[in-house]
């Protein structure tokens, strides 16, 4: 009888955790953004519209992200530290700049819960980055658990002035 108990268990949790892995390998239906008459917004569905993300950026390097429940029903984001999003540039399709490399977060666990209509919003200057002039590819996301197979929000931004140290200049 127990020998019948075990393998019926061990079945099921096969079953259960196949299922996982095959529902995270199947192809997401890619939630393209969508582009506003003015390029410097995108607007980025996440979670099958539950949540979108809106970016917008001006001229002056200041890129504004809101992340905004667009649901009925409260949301609620689940944190692993203090971190609550990243963003990185790349070129060429290389990561050549990561936030998150440079800044230090707390260990702790943490929630945030967004009422219908609510939004976080998060503002980053990128005319402060150590990076040298040229063009990038900007893709931001959160770090939320809910969120870490959702698609990043995406811009072209275009560094002007560079604020990379002479002693972050590797040789080639």
């Amino acid at each position: 009888m127990m020998k019948k108990l075990y393998t019926v268990i061990v079945l099921i949790a096969v079953l259960t955790i196949g299922g996982i892995g095959y529902n995270m390998l199947q192809a997401k239906d890619e939630q393209k953004p969508e582009q506003k008459g003015d390029t410097n917004e995108v607007v980025q569905a996440l979670l099958d519209g539950i949540l979108e993300y809106r970016l917008t950026k001006n001229d002056d390097g200041e890129i504004t992200i809101a992340l905004k429940n667009v649901s009925e029903q409260p949301f609620t984001l689940n944190y692993t530290s203090s971190q609550m999003y990243d963003f990185q540039l790349l070129q060429d399709g290389k990561v050549t700049y990561l936030w998150s490399a440079l800044v230090s977060f707390a260990a702790v666990i943490s929630d945030k819960t967004l009422e219908p209509g609510e939004q976080e919003v998060y503002e980053i200057d990128t005319k402060i980055l150590p990076v040298p002039v040229g063009e990038y590819e900007f893709q931001f996301y959160s770090v939320a658990q809910e969120l870490q197979h959702e698609p990043k929000v995406t811009t072209k931004i275009d560094i002007k002035v560079s604020n990379q140290s002479p002693l972050d200049h590797s040789t080639e």
